[in-house]
């Protein structure tokens, strides 16, 4: 045991003895004072690295081209899943606070649908993206079909709404799809 550890342990057991409860921890530093003073175990060898990846332009080219693909994907599920969300406003007012069974059903169903698809888009679209354009497309078509289904008023300020909203979410889309490509190059 070297001079060191020695010191270390007899003040330990010094300090265990006096404390009377101390003797466990006392016993614990000593056994660390003396790993410290053992030799060090020569360092194993690095594991192989990995092999390396394309070239930067061949991974973007591909890259960019799956970007555009999946973005592709994203808004069709986007549309896809937007016409349930219609599907479930309308339905919801035909079931009369939910005593009907047909539209009742046709509501729960249309929803798990929708929010699915929703889902299914956010894979591929950012969620920020991805909800307002789904919540815009379903909000439009429901005041749309609501004013062909349940002659509610179509006034011209609605109108004003519906052109800012398609607006919003077209934007949305072109800078989604810009975003795509800057990440991808």
């Amino acid at each position: 045991m070297s001079t060191e550890a020695k010191a270390t342990t007899s003040g330990t057991d010094a300090v265990g003895t006096a404390g009377g409860a101390g003797t466990a921890g006392a016993a614990g530093r000593a056994g660390a004072a003396e790993t410290l003073a053992a030799p060090a175990t020569p360092a194993e060898p690095a594991p192989p690295t990995a092999p390396t990846a394309p070239t930067a332009s061949a991974a973007s080219t591909v890259s960019a081209e799956e970007a555009r693909k999946k973005q592709n994907v994203g808004w069709t599920w986007l549309l896809f899943s937007s016409l349930f969300e219609i599907t479930f406003a309308l339905s919801t007012e035909a079931t009369h606070a939910f005593t009907r069974l047909g539209p009742s059903l046709l509501t729960a169903v249309a929803a798990a649908f929708g929010i699915y698809g929703l889902s299914q888009a956010l894979k591929y679209v950012d969620v920020g993206v991805g909800y307002t354009v789904w919540a815009g497309i379903g909000g439009v078509g429901t005041v749309i079909f609501g004013t062909l289904i349940y002659d509610e008023p179509m006034t011209v300020w609605k109108v004003v709404a519906f052109v800012l909203i398609i607006g919003g979410g077209t934007a949305l889309r072109v800078t989604d799809r810009i975003a795509a490509a800057k990440s991808a190059t």
